[in-house]
């Protein structure tokens, strides 16, 4: 049946840390990740076409994490948002799947957010 799926309405799936990080589209389209270290996301994966996926970064109580984003990750004007770097804010990025290119356009959501 067509929709939207039902996971999209829960709270946000909870992303364990680690320094690689896969993002599996099938759990939800909405992640929380609290960054331990400085992070990087290897790729999403299975996604289902036209998927909208919600990422909310955390950094931890000592602050000043980054994060690098898949090369598959289209951000405007080709470049990626730097992240909030103060302790135990949260930044919040879109993700938009384009099954034709295979490319997620990015977008940030806001930043900054307590």
């Amino acid at each position: 049946m067509p929709g939207i799926p039902v996971a999209s309405f829960g709270p946000p799936t909870q992303i364990t840390d680690g320094a690689t990080q896969t993002i599996d589209c099938s759990q939800g389209s909405q992640f929380l990740w609290t960054l331990g270290a400085n992070r990087t996301v290897s790729t999403f994966t299975n996604p289902a076409p036209g998927q909208i996926v919600h990422l909310h970064v955390k950094q931890d109580a000592t602050g000043s994490r980054t994060l690098t984003w898949p090369s598959n990750v289209a951000w405007p004007s080709a470049t990626a948002p730097t992240l909030t770097t103060t302790a135990a804010k949260v930044d919040v990025f879109q993700f938009i799947y384009d099954a034709a290119t295979l490319v997620w356009r990015g977008s940030t959501v806001g930043l900054n957010y307590t």
